[in-house]
């Protein structure tokens, strides 16, 4: 009767852990959310868009901190002209060839500093994108030459 209690135990502890596997974690906190910026690694672990002045606004920070915060603009007031699995290019020059199937068309960084470096080129890429999640990786390059490379995948809320 103890061997048949230690294998019922047994049993029920391995259906225990089991049961623990991976969760869908849409947590910010996750690792790998965040962006290299002159040499520095700064993680995000907040998602915002913000519908202003004709175009969506989407901020990417860490909320223990108010100086490192991503910026990435897209034209029309829509979060619906974002589509998931696109791969779009900065197009600074609105009225020229600019299509916002394609084209992003604006953003700017800051880190530590007071002054915001906007982004002369570079792609993002949205593979998902709804009200309340995205996710993105971006590589793009500030005027100065710097290089951004980040990604978030988790929540996201309207600001």
């Amino acid at each position: 009767m103890k061997n048949l209690l230690k294998y019922v135990v047994v049993i029920l502890l391995a259906i225990s852990v089991a049961s623990c596997g991976k969760k869908d974690n849409t947590d910010a906190d996750s690792a790998g959310n965040g962006y290299s910026y002159k040499g520095k690694k700064i993680k995000t672990n907040k998602a915002e868009y913000l519908l202003a002045d004709d175009d969506v606004y989407l901020f990417f920070s860490n909320t223990a901190s108010v100086d490192d915060f991503l910026q990435i603009r897209f034209a029309k007031n829509s979060l619906n002209t974002i589509k998931a699995g696109t791969t779009y290019t900065l197009n600074l020059d609105r009225n020229t060839a600019f299509n916002p199937q394609l084209h992003f068309w604006g953003g700017s960084v800051t880190a530590a500093n007071p002054l915001n470096a906007e982004f002369e080129s570079g792609t993002v890429t949205v593979s998902e994108i709804s009200t309340s999640k995205i996710k993105i990786n971006y590589a793009l390059k500030t005027e100065n030459g710097d290089e951004v490379k980040g990604a978030y995948d988790g929540n996201m809320v309207k600001r």
